[in-house]
């Protein structure tokens, strides 16, 4: 997620007559017809806005940390303030249940619940000894959302130098936030909600 001021896009048009309400999916595939908006939100985070029609009066905005694949994030309830990860998308309908508390803390291998030198050591313990023999999530795309504390699409050596960086050199903290965060397929953290 950017730090570095706030970042004016291009604007998008995302309504077209006769969709009502209803928003387009940000897949980056707008051949799929006018449900989907020919760009795409980042999985790290990152801010979204809807402006009126002038382009410049700001209706609404969203400032939301890193994602999960094929989970729906919104309002608990159509128009409330409360936002959280859902059970299923609704497009087109009112917004169902969150999920349950699968929530885990991004870079923490052995799911201890804190963010430190134990997870560099079972990172690399499990890249180059095969111990542990798996990371803390049952899916590689699960383990990918939460161990790539870099974001540069793998888990590897560069992460483990990431998070010694942001342990003892001040650098930045996991691109998915230092917070917990819901994930689909890994075990409840104990040092999470």
């Amino acid at each position: 997620m950017s730090t570095d001021g706030a970042y004016v896009p291009e604007r998008k048009v995302l309504f077209a007559i006769g969709l009502g309400s209803r928003f387009p999916i940000s897949d980056a595939d707008a051949a799929q017809g006018p449900l989907h908006a020919d760009f795409k939100l980042g999985a790290v985070g990152e801010e979204i806005g809807l402006y009126a029609a002038d382009g410049t009066t700001l209706i609404d905005s969203v400032l939301f940390g890193a994602q999960n694949p094929d989970v729906s994030y919104g309002s608990l309830t159509d128009g409330g303030a409360e936002l959280d990860y859902l059970v299923t998308s609704t497009p087109g309908a009112s917004n169902s249940s969150s999920l349950p508390g699968l929530m885990s803390r991004a870079g923490d291998c052995n799911n201890d619940g804190a963010l430190d030198l134990s997870d560099v050591i079972c990172l690399l313990g499990h890249l180059f000894q095969g111990s542990p023999a798996s990371l803390p999530c049952n899916t590689a795309a699960a383990n990918l959302a939460l161990m790539d504390s870099n974001r540069d699409g793998g888990v590897d050596l560069s992460d483990a130098i990431y998070k010694l960086t942001y342990l003892f050199q001040g650098g930045a903290p996991p691109e998915q936030g230092e917070g917990c965060i819901v994930m689909v397929d890994c075990p409840q953290n104990p040092g999470c909600p």
